[in-house]
């Protein structure tokens, strides 16, 4: 991986322009992502200030932050390990989610938008899904 010297250096505005202007290059490609993050979190009444928030601390590998309620509920499941993980059957349906979900954030990172009501849930290393019910 990739020290924090991304956000650590001192940046020269035309060298950073350039960079950000390169689709190729680390830079662009890590604003870009951010940027597509914050608008679909933007879109998403669950992560209003004022929505609800419970935490499910899972393990020492997954968390889970629950946001929002009813229809615009909305999962936030991270792995914070580098070895991918699961969520099994078992802890969907503790979490209520035993059912087909959409990753609205899959956009973003490029994973599978789509989870089946069965079976395990896979998460990449350092990876996150924002999981809600496809009713």
């Amino acid at each position: 991986g990739r020290t924090r010297s991304i956000n650590r250096a001192v940046l020269d505005l035309d060298e950073l322009d350039a960079e950000l202007a390169d689709p190729e290059s680390e830079r662009a490609r890590v604003f870009g992502a951010l940027r597509r993050a914050l608008e679909v979190r933007r879109r998403l009444p669950a992560f209003s200030p004022d929505a609800a928030q419970r935490v499910h601390p899972l393990s020492d590998a997954l968390v889970v932050l629950e946001r929002g309620a009813g229809s615009d509920r909305t999962l936030v499941v991270a792995n914070v390990t580098a070895t991918a993980r699961r969520l099994d059957g078992e802890l969907r349906s503790d979490l209520g989610i035993a059912t087909a979900l959409v990753d609205r954030l899959a956009p973003v990172t490029g994973a599978a938008s789509h989870h089946g009501s069965a079976g395990d849930l896979s998460i990449a290393p350092y990876g996150c899904l924002w999981l809600q019910r496809i009713d």
